[in-house]
């Protein structure tokens, strides 16, 4: 091993990678991933839930036709005969009993025995909620909250939810429950009573709201943190059939949180949810198309397949379904399966907004930050403003971020750290998360205070952050804020991020392999680990995989083209080192025949998104020898090529007032400051997941 490579990548991870830098930029791809948090709390039950609970209801009914009804439907003497169920729940209407019109109607919503007619089963649900029939009461409810047979009227809905669970219905319960803790349909947030009806929900083998429930306890949202009974409830949940309950299931064994890691059991939870999600997109339901898009796109039980996403989204998209719009909104921003389009992206957000749904301003504001071609940062804060009043946590942290960095309003880092404070108040681990990062960095007090920066990435990593897993990795692994050095708990924490997914934690698993640090040295499973993370999309390993193959060791013969090709990617992702390295490798100071065109473009890149004054100042120097060697032409030929790199990377380069096209310098200053207030694909690469 030369000492080229060990002190090249001991500088790489010794220097603090810039906490703050990575917390600057919105989480976009993250609100697709878990778009259903804001979904569930208005969609139906998927199939097998579903049918479950009409059964359920009807099985009190002592009325003859609702009971042979029932039984035609259940299948109870043979198959199943959705149709000729129809026949009786009807008969049963026509004679004005309740249930039989509650069951009629939700045949007609599923589309189960007839042709889905949300009309007909709204008027049914009216006709049996006016007699006091409290699943009518919630199924009129939905029919509200979605717009579905009925003009859409969030308070409405909550209105009739309210009256269902005051009658001791279980699915209004789970809704009365789910507004408390989004606050919406005209309630405050309030994650105490939230916790109550869900609490009385799940006694009745609601598996909705067993699911819903064991996400706060897990976070300790409401009321204090059991993760042994967040445990069994979804596992109740998922012996039900709940999609929902299977995911976080794989989520919590995957990333070890609150269980021990068991990707075997990840797995298995994980292909579960995928058959589950499949047959319920397979009967029509929205919200399982919705799931399945999603897995779809993660490649989660199958391979990864964009076309089929898109497949599955048409659906549920029509339908009003806001996890559905959500998930096309950050499809057509971060271009999945299609091309970039940051109007259509805003189109899908404004629709989510304009029909009521929780967050739906804070995502707006988002899309303005983010969405390529329509940046505009005083309507975004004017959004987030607006939504953080109303008591959102996710538009608290974008507006502490952009007090912390400046980005759109005046820099004023006691205001971010307040925003901070009040979304981590509210069980965010971005907020947590930001608290810790500005007490490491010295923003709070003038001087790093590790001890309290690590209280609080703890409290981020128990609300499931992968980064925060890092920060405490980091922690152990300078010494801050703990007795000692422990490279060993260092490496058990990026071990638990990377088994989350983080492919950040992944190449930092890598790093302490291939030096020996808590392990014993690896190199083969420490490029193992650094090719997963730089497939995987981390600029950082695919910049660590090109030092390899640069000065080659015991494991690696040296290989310059493969080095070239490895710098390339991380540098186009936006990886200032790699940009360094790459511009010098293309000057010929290494050896390699030089392409002094190439060269100046990596080196300007590198000076214009590096935050390392060392970075920054060598390529200073070399692009100064390198233009050195250029005439007008080709100088011409690389101010072209910085901006053709600016473009197709969504950013949106200022030159003031003066009308002139700018040189390379004054490009390198353009993309410096556009690449401060755009969302990067490296901090992309970190919370995607």
């Amino acid at each position: 091993m030369t000492n080229f490579l060990r002190s090249a990548n001991v500088q790489r991870h010794g220097v603090d990678r810039g906490r703050t830098a990575l917390r600057r930029y919105p989480r976009l791809a993250a609100v697709a991933l878990f778009a259903s948090l804001v979904a569930v709390a208005a969609t139906p039950a998927i199939a097998s839930v579903r049918d479950a609970n009409r059964w359920a209801v009807l099985a009190r009914s002592s009325d003859p036709d609702v009971r042979h009804g029932l039984e035609l439907d259940r299948g109870d003497n043979a198959r199943q005969a959705p149709a000729q169920a129809v026949t009786w729940y009807r008969r049963a209407a026509q004679r004005g009993v309740p249930a039989g019109e509650w069951a009629l109607g939700d045949m007609y919503w599923n589309g189960r025995g007839v042709p889905r007619d949300y009309a007909q089963a709204a008027a049914l649900f009216e006709s049996a909620a006016a007699l006091n029939f409290a699943r009518a009461q919630e199924a009129l409810g939905e029919a509200y909250d979605y717009g579905r047979g009925k003009p859409m009227d969030h308070l409405r809905a909550g209105a009739l939810y309210r009256q269902a669970a005051d009658a001791g219905d279980p699915v209004g319960e789970y809704f009365v429950g789910t507004a408390y803790a989004g606050g919406s349909r005209g309630l405050r947030r309030d994650d105490a009573r939230a916790v109550y009806w869900l609490r009385r929900a799940a006694a009745q083998a609601d598996h909705w709201a067993e699911e819903y429930l064991a996400s706060m306890l897990l976070s300790g949202k409401g009321a204090s943190r059991d993760p042994a009974t967040a445990l069994v409830l979804l596992q109740r949940s998922a012996a039900g059939g709940f999609g929902d309950a299977m995911g976080l299931l794989a989520d919590m064994y995957a990333s070890g949180r609150s269980v021990a890691v068991d990707t075997a059991q990840a797995q298995r939870w994980r292909v579960s949810a995928f058959k589950t999600y499949t047959s319920g997109a397979q009967d029509g339901d929205p919200y399982a198309e919705g799931k399945l898009a999603i897995y779809y796109h993660r490649g989660w039980g199958m391979a990864r397949d964009d076309a089929m996403m898109w497949r599955w989204l048409r659906d549920p998209v029509a339908q009003n379904n806001p996890g559905a719009e959500i998930t096309e909104a950050v499809a057509y921003s971060l271009g999945w399966g299609t091309r970039r389009d940051g109007a259509a992206s805003l189109r899908a957000f404004q629709r989510y907004e304009s029909q009521g749904w929780p967050g739906g301003m804070y995502l707006v504001g988002l899309c303005y930050t983010t969405c390529p071609g329509i940046e505009n940062y005083p309507k975004a804060i004017a959004l987030f403003q607006r939504a953080a009043a109303m008591g959102d946590a996710d538009a608290m942290v974008m507006l502490a971020d952009s007090y912390e960095s400046g980005t759109g309003v005046a820099k004023n880092e006691q205001v971010a750290l307040q925003y901070y404070t009040r979304a981590a108040a509210l069980h965010n681990s971005d907020g947590a998360e930001g608290v810790g990062n500005m007490y490491w960095s010295g923003e709070v007090g003038g001087h790093p205070d590790y001890a309290t920066a690590l209280k609080w990435y703890r409290e981020a990593a128990e609300l499931g952050s992968t980064s925060a897993m890092i920060d405490i990795g980091d922690a152990y692994y300078f010494g801050h804020g703990v007795p000692a050095v422990d490279y060993k708990i260092a490496t058990s924490w990026y071990q638990r991020a990377a088994d989350a997914g983080n492919n950040a934690a992944l190449f930092d698993l890598g790093y302490m392999y291939r030096w020996g640090k808590g392990v014993p040295e690896d190199v083969p499973k420490a490029l193992t680990l650094y090719r997963q993370a730089a497939e995987g999309g981390s600029s950082a390993a695919q910049d660590a995989l090109g030092l390899e193959y640069e000065s080659g060791s015991d494991a690696v013969t040296p290989d310059a083209r493969q080095a070239e090709t490895w710098y390339r990617r991380a540098a186009d992702a936006g990886n200032a080192d790699a940009q360094w390295r790459l511009g010098k490798m293309l000057s010929g100071a290494t050896g390699e025949p030089p392409d002094y065109i190439e060269s100046a473009k990596w080196l300007s890149l590198a000076i214009a998104t590096t935050d390392n004054e060392e970075t920054k100042s060598n390529s200073s120097n070399l692009l100064a020898e390198v233009l050195q060697r250029l005439d007008d032409d080709a100088r011409a030929e690389v101010a072209f090529q910085l901006r053709r790199w600016a473009y197709g990377h969504g950013l949106t380069l200022s030159f003031g007032r003066s009308s002139a096209m700018p040189g390379i310098h004054g490009l390198i200053s353009a993309i410096a400051q556009a690449s401060r207030s755009q969302h990067s694909v490296q901090s992309l690469e970190k919370v995607a997941k």
